[in-house]
């Protein structure tokens, strides 16, 4: 529960997550809900071995996120 409080002070701070299938994801967190279900927007996403794509807000489950890691400004 503690992991989930923390996650929801991140609004409005800018992450980057890497996923079980080594993508990396980077963008803005709008939001965090009680299953840790995390909301992002302005996200760039890089495949492995891939260029990188601009997307719409996009939402991550608890499954997937392997690294969330904080981006110092």
């Amino acid at each position: 529960m503690k992991l989930v409080r923390f996650l929801m002070k991140l609004n409005n701070e800018t992450v980057s997550i890497e996923l079980k299938n080594c993508t990396v994801v980077h963008g803005t967190i709008t939001g965090v809900d009680v299953s840790m279900n995390t909301h992002l927007k302005t996200v760039k996403l890089t495949l492995k071995g891939n260029p990188t794509y601009q997307l719409y807000p996009m939402d991550f489950y608890p499954k997937q996120p392997k690294i969330i890691q904080h981006s110092k400004p």
